[in-house]
């Protein structure tokens, strides 16, 4: 290559960007305080968003976990974000559904 003069591309790291915390938007109170504990089955929930790169593109992977249990409840994966937490929760009916950052779903 350097006989050729040819100099190497590199290609800039794709990131994605889910959060935008750039707002005036109430947010909700952090009710469980770190106190991922539970004593009783299906009162407390806590979920979360993942992102897996595919051939086809990204896939979005959202979670709810029993704090009891320690189980996973209820998932949902699409290849976009717009209804991926309400299709998360849909099915989960829980008495409290903290999401990241603390906030009350």
């Amino acid at each position: 290559m350097k006989s050729l003069n040819l100099i190497p591309k590199m290609r800039k790291k794709f990131k994605v960007n889910t959060t935008d915390s750039n707002h005036n938007l109430p947010i909700a109170p952090n009710i469980l305080d770190r106190n991922f504990n539970s004593e009783l089955a299906d009162t407390k929930y806590v979920g979360d968003i993942t992102y897996i790169h595919t051939a086809e593109g990204w896939l979005y992977l959202a979670t709810v976990i029993d704090l009891f249990s320690r189980k996973v409840v209820a998932c949902s994966r699409l290849q976009t974000l717009r209804f991926l937490i309400y299709k998360g929760l849909h099915n989960c009916g829980p008495t409290l559904c903290q999401g990241e950052n603390g906030q009350a779903n």
